[in-house]
């Protein structure tokens, strides 16, 4: 779930960088399910949003440039996460 979220957050930075961001997350995810217990796919979102909450927790820690932003992205990113699956 770290990697993936990750993976959105430097998209955010980059836009330009989100269609190879979206296609290494795709085979990750991929690979990391067909070698996972079945149950993982239905606890990962889950803990893509906790991870969510938690980096938006230190964002706001942080007060850098933007930290608001940052925030809120990704709080919207773990609500749709919970609502639409990883």
């Amino acid at each position: 779930a770290r990697f993936l979220v990750e993976l959105k957050r430097i998209g955010w930075k980059t836009p330009s960088s989100i269609p190879a961001l979206d296609e290494a997350a795709d085979v990750f995810l991929k690979t990391y399910l067909s070698r996972s217990r079945p149950e993982v796919r239905k606890h990962l979102p889950f803990y893509a949003a906790a991870i969510c909450l938690r980096l938006a927790t230190k964002d706001v820690g942080r007060q850098a440039a933007r930290w608001s932003e940052k925030a809120e992205a990704t709080l919207d990113e773990g609500l749709r996460v919970l609502a639409e699956g990883v």
